[in-house]
């Protein structure tokens, strides 16, 4: 269930929790509403109950965290981009959950 706020000129909208993979997939793929073209922000927090990390980056991002950014369990990062498609994430297995919010 997607929550949404609009807040002055921007809105904030929250996705159902994702499970990262071993293969890359782009915050497109994981909020499966679509690609959003007009994103001032995107927030990616690790779940707190992950019991090993999720890689953020771009297509190429790896799992065995040489490339990318690495999350552990509760971590959050806020990327200021303008599409969804240009920011990929990996985990190096597929119980890692993922909380996805996109400010437009």
């Amino acid at each position: 269930v997607n929550a949404t706020i609009g807040i002055g000129s921007s809105t904030f909208t929250t996705y159902a929790q994702d499970t990262a993979t071993a293969t890359a997939q782009t915050i497109t793929t994981l909020i499966a509403t679509g690609r959003v073209e007009t994103c001032k922000q995107i927030i990616i927090q690790a779940d707190f109950d992950n019991a090993s990390f999720i890689m953020i980056g771009d297509a190429q991002v790896s799992t065995d965290d040489t490339e990318g950014i690495r999350l552990q369990a509760g971590d959050m990062l806020t990327l200021p981009v303008s599409d969804t498609d240009d920011v990929s994430v990996r985990a190096p297995d597929t119980s890692q959950k993922l909380n996805i919010s996109i400010i437009t």
